[in-house]
């Protein structure tokens, strides 16, 4: 079989490819899915553009979230690749840049999850911590840190929706550019109302999350793929200006 190529690989990399299975490396800002206003271009419809209508997407990411993600070329490989996520038999490595030195340097969060729909909201759904949510692990390692930013490694234990951004908001180290999470979600007001960047200011194109590394057993030829997505570039920038070395 012969596929078209995404044209512009610094847009979207390809990172793994076969007959059966793509995973390509997200940039910040670009939807998975169409949904609401955004019903032109997502990742979705620019991979079905170039691998064809029968692909689809076996999971996703928030839309200010970069890295990687995998995508299923026939319907029969989508079940089993789904099911390897919901019996968690996959691994998901994150990056986060999160605010201030985060301490202890390696540690388990284990809080409830709760997702509370905001009827007439401009936020329409936000998670918080509540004693009667959703079970959630996240476990973090420190790479490297200042007193002002700290670069984590982030290994999910369970999927809950915007786990990691509510998990270290909730214990003050909030993601760097994360709109919803960091004071209140007045980052997300200020910049629908003002339409310009909010005064709490963000120094990345997307937020200060990467899906780094996804391990998964190939359906059909039944081996681990180890996909790794490499940064984004202005995180690169960012840490070298932040004093971050790892």
């Amino acid at each position: 079989m012969i596929y078209a190529k995404i044209p512009d690989p610094n847009l979207m990399p390809i990172i793994y490819q076969d007959d059966y299975l793509v995973a390509v490396n997200k940039p910040p800002g670009l939807v998975c899915h169409p949904v609401g206003y955004h019903q032109g271009d997502t990742l979705l419809t620019r991979l079905r553009y170039y691998f064809g209508p029968e692909l689809r997407l076996v999971h996703r990411l928030d839309q200010q979230t970069s890295g990687v993600i995998l995508a299923a070329m026939r319907p029969d490989v989508m079940r089993p690749l789904q099911h390897q996520f919901e019996q968690r038999r996959t691994q998901k490595i994150y990056l986060a840049l999160v605010s201030g030195r985060m301490l202890p340097q390696e540690g388990e969060i284990k809080l409830p999850l709760w997702l509370d729909p905001i009827p007439g909201s401009l936020i329409q759904i936000k998670g918080k911590v509540v004693e009667e949510g959703q079970s959630a692990q996240t476990d973090y390692r420190v790479l490297a840190a200042t007193d002002a930013v700290s670069l984590l490694e982030v290994n999910l234990h369970s999927g809950r929706k915007h786990q990691i951004r509510i998990h270290l908001a909730a214990l003050g180290f909030p993601i760097i550019g994360d709109l919803i999470y960091r004071n209140g979600g007045l980052p997300f007001l200020w910049e629908h109302y003002c339409r310009r960047p909010s005064p709490w200011g963000n120094p990345l194109c997307g937020q200060g999350l990467h899906a780094h590394r996804l391990e998964i057993r190939h359906p059909v030829y039944a081996k681990t793929l180890s996909l790794v997505a490499s940064l984004p570039q202005d995180w690169h920038k960012f840490m070298t200006q932040a004093g971050l070395s790892c």
